[in-house]
């Protein structure tokens, strides 16, 4: 902090001390105070006196778009940017519902209150609060934010949980979902994504020269920022093509030369103008086909759940497809590894009920 005392007579013969003070936000403030002498005493008194006025003041009086931009600014040293952004809009469209108030004008019910102005659902109001607690968290631990209401916020209970078998697709349903899609670019990137198991940034991002004999996972296209950039966990890997994946890349790379024409492009999955294709229109075609056709909206994420449970349902080892998805934690998987194994197990079970041994 940037401070200075300074010390005026007045014309009653008393002294007014002003104190000159840089806060948090990078603002010259003034506080003052008035004794009745210039003795050093009095210099010391006026000085601790102001000194505690404006920490008190940088302490509480802070708005939160300063709070903001401050919490940004150390974030961005240690988030990805598409991170960094999400929580730059999740934290910005409360503090606007909350017209950037003072930090300490701030209450837990004016909180949750502003969240659920803006979150028809629950899962959303949970989304939103987790993005905000961090907010407050940061606030409360760098001394700007005087109670730690995070702790006092809550998340509402969520009753639309996904069960785990609509986290991913059975090989009728996928079949059927294909067949329903009749945009060939998307019809191939869904196939592509079932039977390789990448992210849909990761696809996006592909370029032929990617391809070989496996399929060099190296970067992502960010949905935030619209950039490429280092993979979700920042480690390259290596996805084999297997035969029935080989065959898709053949079928759809002859499609592909005549989609794009003689544009001179190197992405695996382009559009039409030879640049990174639309993830949101994807995105909305894939839901509008999967609540037509299945009856349930499917996500781009769904898919990736898709090719782990085909390979699960094929023998492959848990270990090897969490080492081919770049899973930094397989929980998914084996949900969906315990959940196939239980509708194994009943299956096996009838087929026994139905057995007979002797006549």
């Amino acid at each position: 902090m940037s401070e200075r005392l300074y010390v005026e007579q007045l014309k009653d013969g008393r002294y007014q001390f002003r104190y000159r003070y840089k806060d948090l936000s990078g603002k010259y403030r003034r506080v003052s105070c008035i004794k009745p002498t210039n003795s050093r005493r009095s210099y010391n008194e006026a000085l601790y006196e102001l000194q505690m006025r404006a920490a008190d003041a940088s302490y509480s009086r802070f708005r939160l778009s300063s709070a903001l931009n401050l919490y940004l600014e150390e974030k961005s040293r240690s988030l990805r940017p598409q991170t960094l952004k999400r929580n730059e809009y999740g934290v910005r469209i409360i503090n606007e519902k909350l017209n950037d108030c003072w930090l300490d004008e701030l209450t837990v019910l004016r909180i949750k209150n502003a969240i659920s102005s803006c979150s028809k659902e629950n899962k959303t109001y949970n989304e939103r609060l987790a993005r905000y607690k961090a907010f407050l968290n940061w606030c409360y631990q760098n001394e700007i934010l005087q109670t730690n209401l995070a702790d006092k916020l809550v998340p509402l209970p969520d009753n639309q949980k996904e069960r785990i078998a609509d986290k991913y697709l059975e090989p009728e349903e996928l079949q059927a979902l294909l067949d329903a899609m009749k945009v060939p670019l998307w019809y191939y990137l869904t196939y592509f994504m079932a039977l390789s198991g990448l992210r849909i940034g990761e696809a996006i991002a592909l370029t032929l020269d990617d391809i070989g004999e496996y399929i060099s996972v190296n970067k992502t296209y960010s949905l935030v920022t619209y950039q490429v950039g280092p993979t979700k966990t920042g480690v390259s890997r290596e996805v084999y093509i297997q035969p029935e994946l080989r065959d898709l890349l053949d079928t759809y790379l002859i499609f592909r030369a005549g989609f794009i024409k003689n544009r001179r492009c190197r992405l695996l999955f382009p559009d039409k103008s030879g640049t990174h294709m639309s993830y949101f229109a994807y995105n909305k075609y894939l839901k509008e086909n999967s609540m037509k056709v299945l009856g349930r909206e499917i996500s781009t994420h769904a898919l990736r759940h898709t090719s782990a449970s085909l390979f699960i349902a094929d023998g492959v080892p848990l270990e090897t497809i969490s080492r081919r998805l770049g899973h930094s934690d397989s929980r998914i998987t084996k949900e969906i590894y315990l959940h196939l194994t239980d509708k194994l197990k009943e299956a096996d079970n009838k087929h026994m009920e139905a057995a007979r041994i002797l006549p």
